[in-house]
């Protein structure tokens, strides 16, 4: 799977390009969150109540080989994140 670039354009689905990490990469598209293989399989599609992917980004989302991090928006002060391990 090759991704480029200018597969993901403002028009596009995914608002944010691709977080990458050695083994996964993971897309936020208005629908939700999806961290994926290199090879294409989808490894899971973290979600919890409150969830606005619309709102997220870059600062707000990390990923790791192991562990995908969302920072909660509810919680202002920014002591609060949930994450997600595979």
């Amino acid at each position: 799977m090759v991704l480029e670039s200018s597969t993901y354009t403002r028009e596009s689905q995914y608002s944010n390009p691709p977080l990458l990490s050695s083994r996964h990469f993971l897309l936020v598209d208005t629908a939700g969150v999806y961290v994926y293989t290199y090879d294409g399989r989808l490894v899971c599609s973290p979600r919890y109540p409150g969830l606005r992917a619309d709102i997220l980004n870059a600062q707000t989302v990390s990923i790791s080989n192991d562990t995908v991090a969302i920072r909660d928006k509810a919680d202002e002060k920014g002591t609060g994140s949930v994450s997600c391990a595979f």
